[in-house]
């Protein structure tokens, strides 16, 4: 991960003496992460960069440092004694870990804020201790990481609730907002390099939330420099690091490198084209009509809304190949393929060449003269690097043209093919609308057609159906008749079946009353046989047939049918 610097640059004040001392609702610390005082928090909205009285720089606005300070009690051991229940021996102390958090906002003097990425490589011993001995940053113990593009809406709270499992690990955290919209950075400095390791890991490039686009760049903060001039950027130059204005389109590092093909020699920054034109009262974008910051295309003149909303700048870009694009707001141009701002094009009113400005990072020394007049070798120099970036911008200019006319060309011939092919559509389709027109006239010339002949057919048999219906009617009546004859001839034979019945029935009950007297006599024939037989066999046996003689045999009587009952209901 390619480490970024983060330069802090307040708007120094002319007017401050000891009878009018700096405000109190404003304070310029000298480092990041030492105690901050707690303001009431300023607006830190984007000024209108076409109105500026004062002719400052369009760059500064208001700055504001959210902070939150974790302070973690076992540095402080906080010891809680309780004596023991008998009142004597000595105290029992209890070790409680506990964390605290200081939170507030602080309000900086006007001023800006700028991003520097380091290149691949690394400075040497000496131009480490040159930065070391001209710059102040924050030489604390541990690791900073900063998340680049946090929403404008987020705050400290929010930001923890984001990276709460990781927030153990935090020692402080710093949310610098500025005037720029969605351009606020948090620094966030951890003690642990495997906390910060595993902050990397976890966040870097998940989504803030579901419901928007923005995503959470992590990158690693190697210094944090607070100043009152843009010394600090001069000396970032010196250390091999190019000045990372945020894009507000990709978010990604912006320098002003060369992406087209040339010659080694003649690869140096380039210019963009020098129209600068003036900010339309009513511009919205062609594709969503949004009045916030907007973009124009400077080759074909699109209008676009940019990153905070639906990047339809980028998308036009990524159509067209289109490669500039200015900001209408603050009239800066940034270079897709160069990924970075390159609004450094000046023309000189005296010859009306083209002179580059030169960059924030450049340094600002100059050299020594000789005492002859006239150009030095150095002025003659430096007219052969500006011709060589004027005949480069102008090949790049031609290139461009010659692809923003190839694009409209491809464009209007596939209008123009598509044009023949809605053409013939539209015949095709007139063709099969004729003929369907015919085939319906057709069709409901022979529907009619047939309808009156099926009319014709449901008349006859109308009357047919009326005729069968009267005959049906004298059908009825007679059946009517008939049937009541009948049901008088049945009401006879039912009264004959129901005098039968009875005497089937009484015929049954006597029939079952001379079976009941036969069954007594049979009983009363067998008693008597067997008396006899008994008899009998006791007047001629011996033994103990004969002791049976003179006895007498009697008959239980059985019990009657009611004392039955009366037994079965007591159970």
């Amino acid at each position: 991960m390619r480490g970024y610097h983060i330069r802090l640059i307040a708007q120094r004040r002319t007017d401050i003496s000891p009878s009018q001392p700096q405000p109190a609702d404003t304070y310029l610390p000298s480092l990041l992460f030492q105690h901050l005082p707690a303001h009431k928090p300023k607006s830190t909205a984007r000024r209108n960069a076409l109105f500026n009285p004062q002719d400052k720089d369009y760059r500064f606005g208001p700055i504001r440092i959210d902070w939150v300070d974790f302070e973690e009690m076992s540095k402080a051991p906080h010891i809680v004694g309780k004596e023991k229940r008998n009142g004597r021996g000595t105290v029992e102390a209890s070790f409680i870990p506990q964390t605290r958090t200081k939170s507030g906002s602080t309000n900086l003097p006007e001023g800006t804020v700028h991003v520097f990425r380091d290149s691949a490589s690394k400075p040497s011993q000496e131009e480490l201790e040159s930065i070391a001995s001209t710059s102040t940053t924050d030489n604390s113990d541990g690791v900073m990481l900063g998340v680049l593009a946090v929403p404008s809406w987020m705050t400290p709270s929010d930001f923890l609730t984001f990276v709460a499992p990781a927030a153990e690990g935090m020692a402080h955290l710093r949310l610098i907002r500025d005037s720029q919209p969605n351009r606020s950075i948090a620094v966030i400095r951890f003690l642990n390099p495997a906390d910060a390791a595993e902050f990397v890991e976890a966040y870097n490039g998940k989504p803030f939330n579901s419901m928007e686009p923005e995503i959470c760049n992590v990158v690693h903060v190697l210094s944090v420099v607070i100043d009152t001039e843009d010394s600090a950027s001069q000396t970032i130059s010196r250390f091999h690091s190019s000045q990372s204005s945020i894009c507000p389109v990709c978010r990604y590092s912006q320098t002003l490198r060369s992406s087209h093909p040339t010659s080694s020699s003649t690869r140096s920054t380039i210019p963009i084209p020098f129209a600068n034109p003036s900010t339309p009262t009513l511009s919205s974008c062609s594709t969503c009509s949004s009045t916030t910051n907007l973009w124009i295309c400077l080759i074909c003149g699109n209008i676009g809304c940019g990153r905070y909303g639906r990047a339809h700048a980028q998308q036009h870009y990524e159509n067209t190949t289109h490669l500039y694009a200015l900001e209408l707001e603050t009239q800066r141009v940034w270079d897709y393929a160069g990924d970075g701002y390159v609004h450094r094009l000046i023309q000189n009113k005296a010859d009306g060449k083209l002179v580059e400005l030169p960059s924030a990072a450049s340094s600002t020394g100059i050299p020594p003269r000789d005492g002859a007049l006239g150009p030095s070798q150095a002025d003659a120099l430096s007219a052969e690097k500006i011709e060589a970036i004027g005949i480069e911008y102008s090949y790049l200019l031609t290139s461009q043209l010659d692809s923003q006319r190839s694009y409209y060309e491809e464009q209007t011939t596939e209008l123009r093919s598509q044009v023949g092919e809605l053409k013939g559509l539209v015949e095709r389709l007139s063709v099969e609308f004729e003929k369907e027109r015919t085939n319906a006239k057709e069709a409901a010339l022979w529907r009619e057609s047939e309808e009156r002949a099926q009319l014709a057919d449901v008349l006859k048999d109308k009357v047919k159906a009326e005729a069968r219906a009267e005959k049906a009617t004298e059908l009825a009546k007679k059946f009517d008749k008939e049937l009541k004859e009948e049901r008088a001839v049945s009401a006879g034979l039912m009264k004959n079946i129901g005098k039968m019945k009875e005497t089937v029935e009484h015929n049954d009950a006597e029939k079952e009353g001379y079976i009941a007297k036969i069954r007594d006599l049979e009983d009363q024939l067998r008693d008597v046989m067997f008396f006899l037989e008994t008899k009998t066999k006791i007047e001629n046996g011996e033994g103990l047939e004969a002791e049976l003689a003179g006895g007498s045999i009697g008959i239980p009587v059985p019990p009657k049918a009611d004392t039955k009952k009366k037994k079965l209901r007591k159970r």
